[in-house]
């Protein structure tokens, strides 16, 4: 019985020990990935790279011509692929050096998540839920719809916004405006794209804390939006929030991977419109990544932007 005993605890503890060896062969994870990636081992045939997969170190990643694979070290430092060719994931790991990003977990595993959700969708539903952000949109009492929360101030830190709408059908040009609580005008442009991004800096915005927002055709002045109050987030919270901004990207360059984790964590503290610009800078970095622009989609779908 004792020898039974025994061998029932050396079996656990060797399948314990296992795990541990597996757990401390981690050295990647894929946050985003575009094109024919593959990896493989020295014994066994390359296998399709896919988005959120963990890497070992003695795996070999080969990047496609014209693609593109964005990683996270276990450090929590990011890395960016975008040369063809074999690379050994052990002498990534070894280049990425030392230091250490205060990376919370919880941020990556959810643009992860983000990212790997359609595949878990039902594609009829999923094509449905996309037609809003993909065109068409639910009309109301006014024309133009911006891509703000109406449920609630839109808060912002960044002192230069992206303020975006959809299209409006026979209009070239519209005009924002920003007006304080007595509807004088602080802030009025006009453009021919459907964004805008609002210097909150300049005289008449920077001493101000709260405004209405409102953009209409200029060929169609009565065609507009709602007004909408936008409001700076305070001094304290933003300290806060910046330092937040700090810790997770720490020892990091400003790449596409850094601004879709900074999205995450704009988006925990609801400032959808930071969150927005941040994703679409994002985008911008990679446009090739569907992966960036499918996590985009459902940030928008989550909060009714734009709908």
């Amino acid at each position: 019985m004792r020898k039974f005993i025994f061998i029932f605890l050396l079996a656990i503890f060797g399948n314990y020990i296992v795990q541990a060896q597996t757990t401390q062969e981690y050295v990647f994870k894929v946050l985003a990935s575009s094109g024919n990636n593959t990896i493989g081992k020295e014994s066994a045939a390359a296998k399709p790279l896919k988005t959120g997969q963990k890497i070992t170190k003695d795996d070999k990643i080969t990047l496609a011509p014209n693609s593109f694979l964005g990683l996270v070290h276990k450090s929590g430092r990011t890395l960016e692929l975008k040369t063809p060719g074999t690379y050994a994931a052990n002498d990534l790991s070894a280049k990425m050096g030392a230091s250490q990003a205060s990376f919370n977990q919880k941020y990556v595993d959810f643009v992860i998540g983000e990212m790997t959700k359609v595949e878990k969708e039902d594609a009829n539903k999923n094509r449905h839920q996309n037609m809003g952000v993909e065109g068409k949109v639910e009309r109301g009492e006014y024309d133009i719809t911006l891509f703000v929360d109406k449920t609630t101030d839109a808060l912002v830190m960044d002192t230069q916004p992206l303020i975006k709408w959809h299209a409006l059908p026979d209009t070239k040009q519209y005009k924002v405006v920003m007006v304080d609580m007595f509807d004088e005008v602080l802030f009025s442009a006009t453009t021919a794209d459907t964004s805008i991004i609002v210097d909150l800096n300049q005289a008449n915005l920077k001493n101000q804390t709260a405004y209405l927002l409102i953009v209409s055709s200029v060929e169609k002045p009565k065609s507009s939006s709602d007004k909408y109050s936008l409001k700076k987030l305070d001094a304290k919270s933003a300290t806060t929030v910046h330092k937040k901004l700090a810790d997770i990207t720490s020892g990091t360059e400003e790449t596409s991977l850094s601004k879709i984790i900074q999205a995450s964590l704009l988006e925990e503290n609801k400032l959808y419109l930071d969150a927005l610009k941040a994703y679409e800078q994002a985008i911008a970095l990679q446009p090739q990544v569907k992966d960036y622009q499918v996590a985009y989609q459902h940030f928008l779908q989550r909060h009714n932007l734009g709908k």
